[in-house]
């Protein structure tokens, strides 16, 4: 993929002109060209994957030990976001003697560290090959792979949580969005993905002022989502 086909590259763009967040949409597209980069790199995964038994019960088709990461792509893209990491924010410098590479899989596992500043450059890095494999194993296929059938919260590809959502018109189906690896999937507008609360009194959402965005809220867990 280039630049000029990226939809996420052209969307930070055209938010860079606003003052007002024009240095993080800044930062993000560094770290988007970094990525980009990297794409060419990364070879398609060949084999076929049919979801199973496993998938029917909520695994996702990306378990660690299937998780494909380059080691030497991987240690240069790390490298080149914590730069940038470290640009805009000194003090959150990434210390070189810590070894990211063998933390990769805990991070997936878990999907965080305790370190958040290490545990966000590590998904930035990860995230190329994670979409590497989304159009290989999701995107990809002929026929492409129907997710019609997965209704959990989190993510059939790689099971991470939403970050953000969508609603579609007319319908107002709700696709949430994986921050790992970029996949959609369709999800249910009146149960929470995070703890699966469907107590529609205990679920709620605010509109911002502008009326584009709705932050959905659970009061069971405390989760919120941010959509569009």
């Amino acid at each position: 993929m280039t630049e000029n086909q990226d939809i996420l590259l052209e969307e930070l763009r055209a938010h860079s002109q606003d003052p007002e967040q024009a240095e993080l949409v800044d930062f993000h597209i560094a770290v988007r060209q970094v990525q980009l980069a990297a794409w060419p790199q990364i070879p398609l995964r060949q084999d076929r994957i049919e979801p199973g038994d496993a998938f029917a019960q909520g695994v996702p088709l990306l378990p660690v030990d299937r998780l494909r990461i380059e080691p030497g792509l991987f240690v240069q893209t790390f490298q080149q976001v914590a730069d940038l990491v470290s640009q805009r924010r000194p003090q959150w410098a990434i210390p070189p003697d810590i070894p990211h590479l063998a933390l990769v899989g805990e991070w997936y596992r878990r999907g965080t560290l305790d370190d958040r500043t290490l545990s966000l450059v590590i998904q930035m890095a990860v995230r190329p090959f994670l979409e590497r494999e989304a159009q290989a194993m999701v995107y990809g296929q002929t026929p492409p792979l129907d997710l019609s059938q997965w209704w959990r919260g989190w993510c059939p590809l790689c099971g991470g949580v939403p970050s953000f959502a969508a609603l579609t018109p007319p319908t107002g189906e709700r696709a949430l969005l994986c921050p790992r690896c970029l996949v959609q999937w369709s999800f249910s507008r009146v149960v929470c993905p995070f703890c699966g609360e469907d107590d529609s009194k205990r679920l709620g959402y605010y509109p911002s002022e502008d009326k584009v965005y709705r932050l959905y809220v659970c009061e069971s867990c405390k989760g919120y989502l941010k959509t569009v």
